[in-house]
């Protein structure tokens, strides 16, 4: 008789194969880990809090994670994966002018992050001072800097600057978004969602739109 601890491919216990308990299971380290460190922060995430919270064996931490950093590591993947998909699929929704789209995928992006601030805070705050970490964060701001540089006509269709200024303005754009919404979440910005957006907007319209010096 197949057993939860079964690990045949192809042999199913309760009506799911091996491979889809596997993936349930990390799917609940990665819940549990959001929640760890989305409400506490990256010192409480230890190993033994994870597992209590998702329910689950330290044996079974180590079946998808060799450390918590490396659970950290993917859980930022998903994140980075959750912003792209809401900045730019809230746009692909109809012809929109372009503040219009800017202020679609803001309010997409503060919804995400500041609606729930677990997400925030493990994208954007914990984990400082992890090397491990603070690199794979600084790969993860660069790519989306970058992914904006490249989609920058989506937004700004007329727009008659040069790749290389738009990356410069992408990475001033992002760097400026994040600081707000990090302001936002720790509260060390007095400012609530409607500011926040409007804020986020005109910062990137002006930086956008502003003449090209080259």
């Amino acid at each position: 008789m197949a057993g939860a601890d079964d690990t045949g491919g192809g042999r199913r216990y309760g009506g799911r194969s091996t491979e889809e308990r596997r993936a349930e299971r990390r799917a609940r380290l990665l819940d549990a880990a959001l929640d760890v460190v989305g409400t506490r922060g990256w010192a409480e995430a230890t190993m033994t809090e994870i597992c209590r919270v998702a329910g689950l064996t330290e044996r079974y931490f180590y079946e998808s994670f060799r450390t918590r950093e490396a659970l950290y590591g993917a859980l930022l993947d998903d994140l980075d994966r959750e912003l792209r998909a809401a900045a730019f699929d809230a746009i692909a929704a109809g012809a929109l002018e372009p503040v219009a789209r800017v202020e679609v995928a803001t309010r997409a992006i503060v919804g995400l992050y500041v609606g729930d601030p677990r997400r925030g805070r493990a994208a954007l705050v914990e984990g400082i001072g992890v090397r491990e970490l603070e690199e794979q964060r600084r790969r993860t701001v660069a790519g989306l800097f970058g992914l904006l540089a490249e989609r920058w006509t989506l937004f700004f269709p007329d727009s008659p600057i040069s790749a290389d200024e738009r990356r410069r303005r992408a990475t001033a754009i992002g760097g400026a978004t994040i600081a707000l919404i990090t302001g936002r979440i720790e509260g060390t910005l007095a400012i609530d969602d409607a500011a926040l957006v409007a804020a986020i907007v005109g910062t990137t319209v002006a930086i956008a739109t502003a003449p090209d010096d080259g």
